[in-house]
């Protein structure tokens, strides 16, 4: 927090964004998932009250497609909780929440295929806080709700037809699927 507080009094507000999140990373590999916990409040409270939507979208997007996926999702989440956004910026974190919400829920039902040793930590601090069914279910209803704010667009831009792409390519159980 002294950190945090550091960064915030230097006007260093995108490094809020990435020095919190790699706090709150390297507590997990050190399987202090208590400590991340009350790490993630405060650095969501600084990155979202510190940078304006459209940084903390860009930092949300270029997390989930390097696989840093539940930080993510807390901070989309309070990201939407807090700001007024657009139909754009909230179909931007809809998509990427629910591709984050269907990643994580892969992880956590098969951590045989997880690759990188912050993965499986992340796994872990992951199921310690929510089932894998939660996290289907919030992916399902990221879905869509981002495929009702995909149809408000008038005019979707490249990144939202790419977003929308990956959306279609999500499948959350062998029953169902996106198009369901």
């Amino acid at each position: 927090q002294e950190y945090m507080s550091l960064l915030v009094s230097n006007d260093l507000d995108r490094m809020i964004l990435v020095g919190g999140q790699n706090a709150i990373e390297l507590t997990i590999r050190w399987g202090q998932a208590a400590t991340a916990n009350g790490l993630i409040d405060a650095w969501l409270d600084a990155a979202v009250s510190q940078n304006d939507v459209e940084s903390v979208l860009d930092f949300a997007a270029l997390n989930v497609r390097n696989k840093r996926l539940w930080t993510s999702v807390k901070l989309i989440d309070r990201l939407m909780e807090t700001s007024a956004l657009s139909v754009s910026q909230r179909f931007v974190a809809q998509s990427l929440r629910c591709v984050a919400l269907a990643q994580l829920r892969e992880m956590v039902t098969d951590p045989g295929n997880i690759k990188t040793e912050l993965a499986l930590a992340e796994a872990s601090w992951v199921s310690s806080q929510v089932s894998a069914d939660s996290l289907e279910s919030d992916a399902r209803q990221a879905l869509l709700e981002a495929k009702q704010l995909f149809s408000g667009l008038d005019q979707p831009t490249r990144e939202h037809r790419t977003l929308r792409a990956q959306l279609e390519k999500i499948r959350l159980d062998t029953h169902k699927t996106a198009k369901d």
